[in-house]
């Protein structure tokens, strides 16, 4: 499509990221009430608020007319390394959303493709992410792909 334009997420960009997040939320888990909403809303404006400026969450936007039609993000963090990732640098991919009538325009890989360039250059090889099964074409067609390692997950009161 023509006349997008993308550009990489700065704090001017937060209520943008925050917005993005709760219609990418939506999207996939349903329409949540107010309540939900608001007590999500302050936590992701102190993530963003955080993680955009240290350069730990870089996002890139797609813009048509103005309007926001994409956007994604890429988490980089550090654990102890292994053999195939010595370094122990990983970039988790998450929060990429495309609104309904600009999908399958070739936006989220073009996100995608900013996001892993942008974080190589700081030295991350090793990419995760968690495909919704209408985003996994995307993932596959960019190389990634199902990793046997399973797994778990709790959530503590």
């Amino acid at each position: 499509m023509n006349n997008i334009t993308y550009h990489f997420a700065t704090v001017n960009d937060i209520d943008l990221l925050i917005q993005s997040r709760i219609d990418f939320l939506e999207d996939y888990w349903g329409k949540q009430g107010n309540n939900e909403v608001d007590k999500l809303r302050p936590e992701l404006f102190n993530y963003f608020s955080a993680m955009v400026p240290s350069g730990e969450y870089i996002s890139v936007i797609a813009k048509h007319a103005g309007n926001l039609v994409g956007v994604g993000g890429v988490v980089l963090r550090s654990q102890p390394g292994s053999f195939k990732n010595p370094g122990g640098k990983i970039g988790h991919v998450m929060n990429m959303y495309t609104i309904p009538e600009f999908r399958r325009q070739g936006i989220s890989s073009k996100i995608l493709t900013m996001l892993l360039d942008e974080a190589n250059k700081k030295g991350y090889k090793l990419f995760d992410l968690n495909a919704t099964k209408s985003g996994e074409p995307v993932y596959i067609k960019n190389g990634f792909y199902k990793h046997p390692e399973p797994t778990y997950r709790r959530f503590l009161d």
